[in-house]
């Protein structure tokens, strides 16, 4: 048995008025909306399904599909997306900066589990983050609701969300909502992998609130990328220095060791064009595979990574996960100080005391 339509459904953007949804600041939505409301109107005209009372029950059947569906990655290595149905009650547990998260894999015979990532006490409540953190664009188009944990608001769509509920059950007269000049996205940076002492949520450029939830994800995974290939650089650098490197030639004339001499800027003109082509190439291809991979990290996928052999963290309780997370953002952040710290070295004399007199640099 379905549950009958009723007001749970209607602050769903499905169900909203085309001057109600013209007023919503998230063009994502609102194009999104206009073309799922054609598309049923149109299946509805094609299979006589136009009178009121058929057209209620298509609308609010797929309202049902939608409200408990969610996008899970399915066996490992192959890219399928699986949808799943989650129960509705669950959906309004969504949290995402909650360190409970909905884990596995859409497989025959598979579990989808939450996975605590603190101790939780008898008889607390929970919360869980779905999808590595929806947004409250997806929360009020699918689920009927925004997302108001932790200061996390999107003002307008809160309000929006309101007013179509209160239009729907009381069927009252809804005055015309202006826009609002500017959506304030307020996001928790307590919450997010790398808010650690002693700076927590070092936010100095506000970061956070330039632009939307999809804009932070990709500055957090452009961090995650430089810190990588800083640790690689910055440890590289080091161990040149030490008089460690590669025998032979890089090219024909051109030592591993003559370059070991030389400055980073020096080296680097030494290198052959055919070789500085082969490092943009690669570092071209791990662009593309890294930002190809299922869904994007800026919708709700996991951020970029490439490593072979691939590393399973499905047997990893969270708490730790949270912790490698912590660390690899941090030491990536020390990593990016240092290979900036030792170029300036190398370059500007006196620029680093703590390097002056290193034969290194």
């Amino acid at each position: 048995m379905l549950p009958a339509p009723g007001t749970d459904c209607m602050g769903s953007t499905d169900y909203w008025p085309p001057s109600l949804l013209s007023s919503l600041q998230l063009p994502y939505v609102r194009s999104e909306t206009s073309s799922r409301q054609s598309l049923i109107s149109s299946y509805a005209s094609r299979n006589g399904l136009s009178s009121p009372p058929l057209l209620s029950v298509l609308k609010h059947s797929c309202w049902l599909v939608t409200s408990r569906c969610l996008t899970v990655a399915g066996a490992e290595g192959t890219g399928e997306q699986r949808k799943v149905m989650i129960p509705y009650l669950d959906m309004i547990n969504h949290d995402r900066s909650s360190n409970h998260v909905l884990a596995g894999r859409a497989v025959p015979g598979g579990w989808l589990r939450v996975l605590a990532g603190r101790d939780v006490k008898r008889g607390e409540q929970v919360t869980i983050r779905y999808g590595g953190g929806e947004g409250n664009d997806r929360m009020i188009q699918d689920y009927g609701f925004v997302d108001g944990g932790r200061g996390a608001w999107d003002e307008v769509a809160r309000r929006l969300a309101l007013f179509a509920t209160l239009f729907a059950t009381a069927s009252a007269f809804l005055a015309p909502v202006s826009p609002i000049a500017k959506t304030s996205l307020s996001v928790d940076l307590q919450g997010m992998a790398g808010a650690t002492a002693p700076l927590k949520g070092f936010d100095p450029l506000d970061l956070a609130n330039l632009g939307s939830e999809e804009t932070l994800l990709w500055f957090r995974a452009a961090e995650l990328k430089h810190g990588r290939v800083a640790m690689l650089a910055s440890t590289g650098y080091v161990v040149q220095g030490a008089g460690f490197h590669f025998p032979g030639e890089l090219a024909h004339g051109t030592t591993f060791e003559s370059l070991s001499g030389m400055k980073p800027f020096d080296a680097w003109d030494a290198v052959p064009d055919a070789g500085k082509a082969q490092i943009l190439f690669t570092i071209f291809i791990a662009e593309v595979i890294s930002e190809s991979k299922g869904v994007h990290y800026t919708k709700g996928g996991d951020l970029p990574t490439i490593v072979f052999p691939p590393i399973d963290f499905s047997g990893v309780d969270a708490g730790t996960v949270a912790t490698k997370r912590n660390r690899e953002l941090n030491n990536g952040r020390l990593a990016m100080i240092a290979i900036m710290s030792y170029i300036a070295a190398a370059n500007i004399p006196g620029s680093v005391p703590a390097l002056v007199g290193n034969p290194a640099f």
